[in-house]
């Protein structure tokens, strides 16, 4: 019989991003600065912050955290130096 593996935590609710924000992946790095990317994004862009830009950037994040995911607003990612394509629709 396969051990099969419950887990007794409580559930957690999932925040769903609304449409104007980006899921920004973070690691802490063996010197303790962060990595950021930009999730599900084939760019490979990688933004290094310091911990105290870290801080001021995800404020609710707490400072022993190792790695995580977090969302901000587009005009806060492309700040921090990450790019976003615009497209420019015209009419015909």
């Amino acid at each position: 019989m396969p051990f099969i593996v419950y887990d007794f935590s409580k559930p957690r609710k999932m925040r769903r991003p609304s449409s104007n924000q980006v899921a920004i992946g973070y690691r802490l790095t063996i010197v303790g600065w962060y990595n950021l990317r930009l999730i599900g994004s084939d760019d490979g862009t990688v933004v290094n912050v310091s911990p105290q830009a870290f801080a001021a950037i995800f404020p609710k994040v707490r400072a022993d955290v190792v790695s995580g995911t977090a969302y901000l607003s587009v005009s806060r990612a492309e700040e921090i130096g990450f790019g976003f394509a615009t497209e420019e629709v015209g009419i015909a």
